[in-house]
């Protein structure tokens, strides 16, 4: 059971650090560079790190789904 919390505080965890990180790449190309068309052309840094944290919360989504079945 107690295996069962720690998976599901790590996924709460991720998934607030991945709304954060959305939150800011919103602001960053909406807000920060509006009319700058040419912010497009390069990835910031966090959108590297949203990528890893997404996939990082899959891999925990589907071992708490194969640990219940």
């Amino acid at each position: 059971m107690l295996s069962y919390k720690l998976l599901v505080s790590a996924v709460w965890g991720f998934e607030t650090i991945h709304q954060a990180l959305i939150t800011h790449t919103i602001y960053y190309y909406l807000i920060t560079n509006y009319n700058n068309p040419n912010a497009l052309d390069h990835l910031v840094w966090y959108g590297e790190v949203h990528r890893s944290i997404l996939l990082e919360v899959l891999f925990n989504v589907s071992a708490m789904s194969i640990n219940w079945s």
